[in-house]
């Protein structure tokens, strides 16, 4: 197999955990607009379902490192790139669940601007890559990365504002409680978005 081929092959799967990390935002999102409890069990099968699937395909990245004497970038790279877009979809299957855990009733505003902050993050990643590939004269990477970072920031502030709400609202604390985990769950999403950028970005430095 030739050498582009076998980085293709890495690029893909790449792709594919970003594919998946969009899917999971979408349908938290998708969850989210139209609340109704009693369907959070099944909510939370087609969640880990998209999660296994991404689970999978890191592994396949993986597997094809350990038998892979010429990688297309440095293996450190590549084994810390796969985990990171893993994170992302495993941090949004969490506030699936911290959902379910809390026996939430009725879904805030909020929540809603923050998943959808991050629905736009989940679709930079994968842009990102897509664009990856071609990283070492790629004129628009540079500017997808530097958009995940400001929606970082978007949702940071988002994150901030929701969790004062909770505080100032008079809400009873149970309730206030089980949402400030939500919205820290929620912010750990934007992270991962970061962190998987970047990575990307790194590589770029690297190999510039």
């Amino acid at each position: 197999m030739s050498t582009k081929k076998k980085a293709g092959e890495y690029f893909d799967r790449f792709i594919a955990m970003a594919e998946y990390s969009t899917q999971a935002a979408e349908k938290l999102l998708s969850i989210l607009d139209d609340f109704t409890p009693h369907h959070m069990t099944e909510w939370m099968g087609e969640m880990h379902a998209v999660e296994h699937s991404a689970d999978n395909t890191k592994h396949e990245i993986l597997r094809l490192l350990a038998k892979d004497f010429l990688p297309p970038f440095e293996r450190d790279d590549i084994i810390r790139l796969a985990h990171e877009l893993d994170d992302v979809t495993d941090a949004i299957e969490d506030v699936i669940q911290r959902l379910y855990m809390y026996n939430i009733k009725t879904i805030r505003p909020e929540a809603l601007d923050m998943a959808d902050v991050l629905v736009k993050s989940c679709q930079l990643l994968k842009d990102i890559m897509e664009e990856f590939p071609h990283y070492k004269r790629s004129e628009t990477l540079h500017d997808l990365i530097v958009e995940v970072n400001r929606l970082e920031e978007t949702g940071d502030r988002l994150y901030v504002d929701a969790t004062h709400s909770l505080f100032v609202g008079g809400e009873d604390a149970l309730l206030t409680l089980a949402w400030t985990e939500v919205f820290r769950c929620l912010e750990v999403c934007f992270d991962c978005c970061e962190h998987a950028a970047n990575v990307v970005e790194n590589v770029v430095m690297k190999n510039a």
